[in-house]
């Protein structure tokens, strides 16, 4: 232990890989995004989104062989589905379209402008 007080945990890091010794470092999470175990072990993978903007998600922590890799689906968007919701409820294009110029639908515009 008086050994382990001599350096800190980045000094530590090469001396233990050199002699093969298993250990692992309490990370923050930016630490997490940029250890290249973590990734080997597939535990992120990056999400490109319909807008463009790519995001880092974190994968399920079980993996079962039978299963292999999920797919990710992103939710929908807020209102998304209102206008479709609206008219199933009976109310007429018309309505709705009215609805959502007034403020009282908000349907999410996620453009790239």
């Amino acid at each position: 232990m008086e050994a382990m007080e001599r350096k800190t945990a980045r000094e530590w890091i090469p001396v233990l890989k050199e002699y093969d010794i298993a250990f692992s470092v309490a990370q923050s999470w930016e630490e997490i995004l940029e250890d290249e175990q973590a990734w080997a072990n597939e535990c992120f993978y990056k999400m490109q989104y319909g807008n463009g903007n790519i995001r880092t998600l974190v994968r399920p922590p079980v993996k079962f062989q039978e299963m292999g890799v999920p797919e990710y689906k992103a939710g929908p968007l807020i209102g998304e589905q209102g206008p479709e919701i609206m008219e199933d409820l009976g109310y007429s294009k018309e309505n709705i379209r009215e609805f959502q110029e007034k403020g009282i639908l908000y349907v999410w515009k996620d453009d790239l402008s």
